[in-house]
């Protein structure tokens, strides 16, 4: 899939994309620093282990990371499941880390036991920057919301919107590398755990583990981008 040149409905909103002593009509060229693209146009199949994949496996021994229809599928379920990293060209330790990607879930998600399912780190053993998906605010408004831990495996902060199972929803995860604090925004709404962490990130990856919902998530479209700031968000992506 390319890179699409409107947002859609349901993308995140940031901050102004100009100061108030600033031009619209001619913003400043934003920094904008791709980090790593993968479409994941890769035959059927492992993504570990595709020709040109970079993804390489850091736990589990069953159910493998599978790519259908140029879609990657993180399942959730019984097991010791495998877990990949994609390795970034460097360490990054000042601006904004981010990460965008497309999903869909293929169920509503209920209980108490929520799963994070992607996340940045540090040499595969710190994780940061946990995306979560957690029971939504209201079951009569949708079927699940999502969370966001800067450090910890339990979600810090969840957005106020819910989404619909089988609805695509364009995601973006981003770390404050200043202040180690991270977020996660989308449908219009941001945020924001409140640990810290002082890590120099240097990997993005896909987890799969055992969820009270054992939900399936799909994926594609991502983008990782290193920022001078957040007001050149909306301008590179």
């Amino acid at each position: 899939t390319d890179t699409p040149t409107t947002f859609p409905t349901n993308y995140p909103t940031f901050l102004p994309t100009t100061s108030p002593t600033m031009s619209p009509t001619s913003p400043p060229t934003p920094n904008c620093n791709v980090v790593a693209v993968d479409d994941f146009d890769y035959p059927d199949g492992t993504l570990v282990g595709a020709p040109g994949s970079p993804w390489t496996v850091t736990s589990g021994l069953t159910s493998p990371i599978m790519v259908t229809n140029q879609r990657v599928s993180i399942v959730h379920g019984d097991g010791f499941r495998e877990d990949v990293r994609f390795p970034m060209p460097t360490s990054y330790s000042s601006g904004f880390l981010l990460a965008k990607f497309q999903m869909s879930v293929d169920k509503a998600i209920g209980g108490t036991d929520f799963e994070y399912f992607a996340h940045f780190s540090r040499s595969a053993i710190r994780f940061v920057c946990r995306v979560d998906l957690v029971a939504p605010n209201s079951a009569e408004d949708g079927d699940y919301t999502i969370g966001i831990s800067s450090t910890t495996s339990t979600a810090e902060a969840t957005l106020g919107v819910d989404f619909q199972a089988g609805d695509e929803v364009s995601v973006v995860v981003y770390i404050d590398l200043y202040t180690g604090l991270c977020s996660v925004a989308a449908g219009g709404d941001t945020a924001t755990g409140t640990t810290t962490s002082d890590d120099a990130l240097n990997s993005f990856h896909l987890r799969q583990s055992n969820s009270a919902s054992d939900e399936t998530i799909t994926m594609d479209g991502l983008r990782i981008f290193r920022l001078d700031s957040l007001s050149e968000i909306e301008r590179c992506i």
